[in-house]
């Protein structure tokens, strides 16, 4: 509703440009703190509606306001909320200042900047509230310290969502979280290449590579520790060729600086470098040819770095950490184990349906006589019934088990297999042999060589032990019928 034309006003004005020089476009809401408010000529007309004016073409907003002071108004003390909404682009209101604002006298102009960042800093001990809304969260922002969009401010309220804008200096989520962003930033990412940076000869020229639109980041720890920064690094495709150097040397490492030039030198990266620079790759040079004869792309890559390491897990498989000692339980062909530590990927994560903050090893406690299965090398019947003593006299020919001819002394190999369970305890399988030696002698030198076809129960299970052992065999702990060798951290099976 229009102002009545008699009443007087204050003119309230600004202007605002983006920190990248761009006029600001959105609008701003002066709504009065008491809404009830009325024109004393004429006590139908209410004054206490929000006014909201849009910014122009060159961020600036200009609106007519009622003074507190005015003796035509009626209803008691009151001032504004204003509320400045900037729009970044056509998705919505992106940024919101808002900040409470006394009109106590007529007569002279307001200059919102005044009120409202980023034209002017807040005094000490000024709030404002700034709300960012992206796809479908919400920040709070309370005291900006700056005179610049976007840069040295603390954010305090639920972060859910990703904002399509940038932080030129300290952003910090102080509730819930509670985590300046850049230091915790710098702490999950490394410096690595995030997409692209592939290596490839060129076609036309043998002695230059292609490299593809590379975008990675660099993190530098080391200049300000307290003040960790993360620079993303982005190039455009190029073709580089080898340099002087580079053709005098029979191999090139290719590395890109957080500027996003290209170095080449002859030396593998230091674990510095990788550090400092994204590693690209590595190429050899056949200089009789003049030619590049191999190219192979070697970033640090940054996608998926909880699944790079689950690959190193794998590849190393389950292991001992300490202890776990097999023995023989007597003059029987039982076997005991000392308690111990083993080391399975995500084996403990749920103990007994209980969360653990240990996922991945296993402390299991001493047992005797303990109960097992005997396999080969074909996958192994979850039914098969347990025992508790070994069974020296057969073994595995062909995935068929078959009785150990040769001599009373003739021996093979077993291998005692310790699978960690979710109820914190451990099931135990013992693969037969593959091969029938002449002696104790023999098949005890024998261990760790040779071809040997795990059980796939070995890609979840530790190979606690070995057990060379003659077919006549009746007492283990007889070291003229059995030995036990221990394996080391990672055993050849």
């Amino acid at each position: 509703m229009a102002l009545p034309s008699g009443l007087t006003t204050v003119t309230a004005s600004g202007t605002w440009t983006k920190h990248d020089g761009v006029a600001a476009s959105g609008s701003v809401s002066f709504v009065p703190t008491n809404p009830r408010l009325v024109y004393e000529p004429d006590p139908t007309v209410l004054v206490g509606a929000p006014v909201i004016v849009d910014m122009d073409a060159a961020g600036s907003v200009t609106a007519e306001l009622v003074p507190a002071d005015s003796a035509d108004i009626l209803g008691g003390a009151w001032n504004y909320t204003v509320t400045v909404y900037f729009n970044n682009g056509p998705s919505a209101p992106d940024l919101r200042y808002g900040f409470s604002m006394d009109v106590l006298t007529a007569g002279g102009d307001i200059d919102l900047t005044d009120f409202a960042p980023p034209v002017d800093p807040p005094a000490a001990g000024e709030t404002y509230v700034l709300s960012v809304n992206g796809f479908s969260g919400h920040i709070q922002v309370e005291a900006i310290v700056s005179d610049t969009w976007g840069s040295n401010f603390i954010v305090q309220g639920d972060f859910t969502a990703e904002q399509d804008a940038s932080v030129g200096g300290d952003l910090t989520l102080a509730s819930p979280v509670g985590v300046e962003v850049r230091r915790a930033l710098s702490s999950v990412l490394s410096s690595g290449v995030l997409a692209g940076g592939e290596i490839n000869v060129n076609a036309l020229n043998p002695a230059a590579v292609d490299i593809s639109a590379t975008t990675g980041y660099v993190v530098d720890t080391l200049t300000t520790p307290s003040q960790p920064s993360v620079v993303p690094v982005t190039a455009a495709a190029q073709t580089v060729a080898l340099d002087t150097a580079a053709l005098l040397r029979p191999i090139t490492w290719w590395l890109m600086a957080s500027n996003g030039s290209v170095i080449q030198q002859a030396d593998k990266p230091t674990n510095p470098q990788r550090r400092t620079h994204l590693v690209l790759g590595v190429t050899t040079y056949d200089a009789g040819l003049g030619e590049i004869t191999l190219d192979q792309t070697l970033p640090v890559i940054l996608a998926q770095p909880a699944n790079q390491f689950v690959d190193l897990l794998d590849a190393l498989g389950p292991f001992r950490v300490s202890g776990y000692r097999i023995s023989a339980n007597g003059a029987n062909l039982s076997l005991n184990h000392t308690a111990g530590v083993l080391f399975s990927r995500a084996v403990n994560h749920f103990n007994d349906n209980v969360l653990t903050t240990d996922p991945h090893e296993a402390t299991l406690g001493a047992e005797t006589a303990f109960p097992l299965r005997h396999i080969t090398r074909d996958p192994w019947d979850p039914n098969l019934a347990e025992v508790t003593t070994i069974d020296p006299a057969n073994y595995d020919l062909n995935g068929t088990v078959t009785a150990v001819g040769g001599g009373a002394g003739a021996a093979t190999i077993q291998r005692i297999w310790a699978l960690p369970t979710k109820d914190g305890g451990d099931s135990h399988f013992v693969q037969y042999g593959q091969s029938v030696h002449s002696t104790l002698t023999a098949a005890v030198a024998a261990i760790g060589g040779g071809t040997f076809v795990a059980n796939a129960v070995s890609d979840t299970a530790v190979l606690a032990g070995y057990l060379a052992v003659i077919r006549t065999a009746t007492n283990l702990s007889d070291p003229a019928q059995a030995q036990f060798v221990h394996p080391g951290r990672f055993p050849t099976p």
